[in-house]
């Protein structure tokens, strides 16, 4: 059984953005997303200064989720060097067959910081709602969308979220493992990566294995009563404040 030592997991706390609608947060998040494809850099900044802001208003361990991320962070940082040396403009500085353009610096500041903003907004929607919530909102709001099997997709999904805290359990166990067996100091790095991958895969699939075990043993279905999703008028007026900030965000863009 791999342990949740990780915090890409839901954090009890007594915040309003933990007693919003699931559904509105669920839409909010993916408004959020679309809105971060189409903004500049300045209301990018903005935009994720807002995402801080409600992380820090909320007490989500930020600190302890950059360092569970810390292969996402190194893949922003080799799409920024690669969008920084391949990208065509106006150029800044030149040595031998490398040059960077500040079209290129523009263009990577700007795909790290929607790739970051999208993180983030995925990070508040699983710390602030419980996965059975989110399964409920997901199903609530495919409901009326005809010929869609909303009970599957959300039963789906819904387990897909569950284990994205699993996953993440699992590479970190991986990597203490090769730690304690001095595997830093092998050089190879193909050595290394395949070290920490297969034992951590292996796990992941152990685990799925033995809950789909376990649901079949119990019966589980997807057709199963639906839980009932209020919203209030606070809810109401969160979401629109959200969707309107973003509007606001995409014309000053």
């Amino acid at each position: 059984m791999i342990k949740m030592n990780t915090t890409f997991k839901y954090h009890y706390r007594n915040a309003g953005i933990h007693k919003f609608d699931p559904r509105f947060k669920l839409i909010t998040t993916v408004a959020l997303c679309i809105t971060a494809s189409y903004l500049q850099i300045l209301p990018l900044i903005i935009l994720l200064s807002m995402i801080t802001g409600v992380i820090t208003k909320s007490k989500l361990p930020l600190i302890n989720a950059m360092k569970d991320i810390k292969p996402f962070i190194i893949f922003l940082l080799f799409v920024f060097i690669t969008r920084l040396l391949t990208a065509e403009g106006e150029i800044i500085f030149k040595t031998g067959f490398i040059s960077i353009t500040a079209e290129g610096i523009t263009e990577g500041t700007k795909i790290i910081l929607k790739l970051f903003s999208v993180m983030l907004a995925g990070y508040i929607l699983i710390a602030t709602t419980e996965t059975f919530k989110i399964k409920a909102a997901i199903e609530h709001l495919l409901k009326p969308i005809p010929f869609v099997p909303e009970k599957k997709i959300s039963t789906m999904l819904g387990l897909l979220i569950r284990f994205i805290p699993l996953i993440i359990s699992a590479i970190k166990e991986a990597d203490t493992a090769q730690k304690v067996r001095f595997a830093d100091n092998i050089k190879n790095p193909v050595y290394r990566i395949k070290r920490l991958i297969i034992p951590a895969v292996l796990k992941i699939i152990n685990t799925a294995d033995n809950l789909a075990v376990s649901m079949e043993a119990r019966g589980y279905s997807e057709d199963r009563t639906s839980r009932k999703l209020t919203a209030n008028k606070t809810d109401w007026i969160k979401l629109f404040i959200g969707l309107t900030l973003f509007i606001i965000l995409i014309c000053f863009s």
